[in-house]
């Protein structure tokens, strides 16, 4: 991906840590003064797991602290997580974040 991309991305597992299907994910806040309101569903990027989402936030590593987050919803958009608010870097070595999640009950 080298500095050519910042995204975020991760698997979400079932009780069994198995890859969890169809999860909404909404990413939401704002990064270089642009707003974000996005959604994803599991397993639409295999890479990170059967249970796998991805998001490209930009085109190049761009500095943020806790101005985005993430969060699981169920298929009448309530939620499934807690709000999970996260930095980004503009340094090319830590362009991709990767959040995973498991469900415990």
């Amino acid at each position: 991906m080298g500095c050519n991309w910042l995204g975020i991305g991760g698997n979400i597992e079932d009780l069994h840590g198995g890859g969890k299907l169809y999860v909404t994910i909404h990413l939401h806040g704002s990064l270089g003064g642009r707003p974000i309101d996005v959604y994803t569903v599991s397993g639409a990027a295999h890479q990170y797991g059967e249970g796998g989402y991805e998001f490209q936030l930009a085109e190049s590593p761009i500095a943020s602290h806790n101005s985005l987050y993430i969060q699981l919803l169920d298929q009448a958009n309530l939620p499934l997580s807690d709000r999970v608010y996260f930095d980004t870097f503009e340094d090319c070595e830590q362009n991709s974040i990767i959040i995973n999640f498991q469900q415990v009950r």
